[in-house]
């Protein structure tokens, strides 16, 4: 087609920029096809990550005694702990980890109907979960009430 119209470049560099944007092109092109599996695992990292996030939490919370952890999602998450009648902060987290959090403790506690296990040196903890949304304010709260486990049986050889 450029041959015919007339038009055909007469120097190398017009030649070698036409080659740059048609490798550029199919370079782009190949990587738009890859889209879902990139995003696929930018989501399973973010999950990882959250997931140690709520590890870390639930590790500090057990360590300071708390009886129930609170999450208050607004514009950031505040993370609180109960100790002997009174909350404490332990830590607040930037409000795009909501994203990845909520799903996950619905997903651990399948849909709010179990606990959450968890286990720390050998000890089992369950952690049981209540989410409220606050009518007034956009503002989401999930209560962690702490209760050891019962340990789990070993067969005797």
């Amino acid at each position: 087609m450029l041959l015919t119209s007339g038009y055909f470049p007469q120097n190398r560099a017009a030649l070698i920029g036409v080659g740059m944007v048609g490798i550029a092109t199919w370079v782009g092109w190949t990587k738009w096809t890859n889209r879902p599996a990139i995003h696929q695992a930018i989501r399973e990292q973010e999950k990882e990550n959250t997931a140690r996030y709520l590890d870390s939490l639930l590790v500090i919370a057990m360590s300071e005694g708390a009886s129930q952890v609170r999450l208050r999602a607004g514009i950031g998450i505040q993370v609180d702990s109960l100790v002997n009648g009174e909350w404490h902060e332990l830590m607040r987290l930037p409000a795009f980890v909501w994203k990845t959090l909520r799903p996950l403790l619905i997903e651990k506690s399948r849909n709010w109907q179990r606990a959450i296990q968890f286990e720390l040196n050998g000890d089992r903890f369950d952690f049981w979960p209540e989410f409220a949304r606050e009518a007034e304010h956009p503002i989401e709260t999930v209560l962690l009430t702490l209760r050891q486990a019962p340990p789990i049986p070993r067969a005797t050889v």
